[in-house]
């Protein structure tokens, strides 16, 4: 049977350090190599990430070079989508590692003509602790959810996920005006448009996990500032999808700040929102030297649930600054926080 054209796009920012193995990974695929194409799109890298792609493009290697000036990840697989050739698109970072069925495993679930995208399992390539926990976390309440839908799933995760392209065609590129969590909007865009993405536990990816405590917290900040835009889309649908699934649309519970504040006097909303979105920082900077501490005296008994309670407070704050921002509360200064912020504002 004749195999379709598979289009790989991998969104890359100063990735001098993975982007090799990446392309390796995908090129030691046991897929017909005339039956995929390998698109990377630059997103402004300033290191040696160009020069270490073109060493790829030579031969009969499928690997194809964009350079998108745009910032944003949304962008930059908008940009690929755009090129792509293939019938179907399958996206992945460019700090993860496909196995070698991937490629096989993404054909053969979308030939069911009831399936219209796929996400797969994404491992941890875990080089500390912290990077143990971020995958841990990942399992537990990402994961965890994923399965309780699998065959609808209502959120995806663009680090390893496939589609069909007339689907894509159909429903439109990623939100660029989302610079975290883009991928959660989409997967609720399908989902509501009618279209059936599944999990696939065959379809694996190895993801290298942020090492540093502080860019995880300012990871989860930033994705639960749009974590919130995101639920003012879907409001109306939120709570039947609750109703379906048993699940919250965006994992952990604690994501949500609106049923902890009270709406009914825009005064003392404006006065809890201002209150909580100072006293977050420091309380949120104490949690982390603790965590550090404790790690540096060898002492991990507990030592995630600490971390938790860490991301929970993390999250509530990101929460926090999208409400007061949202209403109009307050400015929130995004050029001085996480590069997802800046590549926010940029693209208002």
């Amino acid at each position: 049977m004749k195999k379709p054209l598979i289009s790989v796009i991998v969104p890359v920012y100063n990735g001098e350090d993975y982007i090799a193995g990446s392309i390796e990974a995908l090129l030691a695929n046991n897929y017909p190599k005339d039956k995929f194409e390998i698109i990377i799109v630059d997103n402004g890298s300033v290191d040696s990430t160009e020069q270490i792609i073109k060493r790829y493009i030579k031969g009969l290697n499928p690997v194809k070079y964009i350079k998108e000036l745009k910032c944003g990840a949304a962008q930059s697989r908008n940009t690929g989508a755009s090129v792509a050739q293939g019938e179907i698109l399958a996206f992945i970072d460019s700090d993860a590692f496909a196995n070698k069925d991937w490629l096989m495993v993404i054909e053969e679930t979308l030939a069911d003509s009831n399936v219209d995208g796929v996400m797969g399992i994404t491992l941890g390539i875990n080089r500390n602790l912290w990077a143990e926990f971020f995958q841990r976390q990942y399992e537990e309440f990402f994961l965890a959810d994923r399965m309780k839908e699998r065959d609808r799933l209502s959120k995806i995760d663009t680090k390893n996920f496939a589609l069909k392209k007339s689907v894509f065609s159909k429903v439109g590129g990623l939100n660029t005006a989302i610079a975290s969590s883009e991928d959660v909007e989409y997967g609720l865009r399908l989902y509501f448009r009618g279209y059936r993405s599944i999990l696939n536990e065959k379809m694996v990816v190895q993801h290298l996990n942020p090492t540093e405590l502080e860019r995880d917290i300012k990871t989860k900040r930033g994705q639960t500032f749009f974590h919130y835009r995101i639920a003012l889309l879907y409001r109306e649908a939120r709570d039947d999808l609750r109703k379906k699934t048993g699940n919250d649309l965006f994992g952990p519970r604690y994501d949500h700040l609106v049923g902890f504040l009270v709406f009914r006097d825009r005064k003392f909303l404006r006065l809890q929102v201002t209150f909580l979105k100072f006293i977050f920082p420091p309380l949120i900077l104490s949690l982390t030297l603790l965590l550090k501490l404790l790690h540096a005296l060898g002492l991990r008994n507990k030592l995630y649930k600490l971390y938790l309670k860490t991301i929970c407070f993390v999250t509530w704050h990101g929460g926090i600054l999208s409400i007061g921002f949202e209403k109009g509360f307050f400015h929130v200064d995004l050029a001085n926080d996480t590069k997802l912020f800046r590549r926010a504002r940029k693209n208002e």
